[in-house]
């Protein structure tokens, strides 16, 4: 909250950034707080390039034990209307957990794919 605090108190970008890195330099910092982070970036300065690889940081650190985060990645890129690169990311993130030792993170990540699908496939992706 004291980073969407600055956004609106101080419109400077780079003040933000500078709070923003004090914060993920401590270990409280979660996956939650890079997103919101990056979705600031989006909506208030229209930096897609330092949104994604803000997102991208989060999934470096969390992917491997998070999905939440991989599915925010994809929301955020529907949210630019890159739906290809949200179809890659999810197909990437399902191909990570295993349906045999994480079997509700593997459904959750389906879940999320089926839903791209319903929303925006094509023909051939319905068959």
């Amino acid at each position: 909250h004291l980073l969407r605090l600055l956004r609106r108190t101080k419109p400077d970008p780079g003040h933000a950034r500078r709070r923003f890195l004090e914060a993920v330099g401590t270990k409280h910092c979660t996956w939650e707080v890079f997103v919101a982070f990056a979705r600031s970036e989006w909506h208030d300065f229209g930096c897609r390039e330092t949104a994604e690889g803000i997102i991208r940081q989060a999934i470096a650190l969390f992917g491997k034990v998070e999905t939440r985060v991989h599915v925010a990645y994809s929301e955020f890129l529907m949210l630019v209307n890159d739906i290809a690169e949200a179809r890659r990311a999810l197909s990437t993130a399902v191909q990570q957990f295993s349906p045999s030792t994480r079997p509700e993170d593997y459904g959750f990540l389906l879940g999320r794919a089926e839903h791209l699908e319903e929303r925006y496939g094509t023909t051939d992706s319905v068959r």
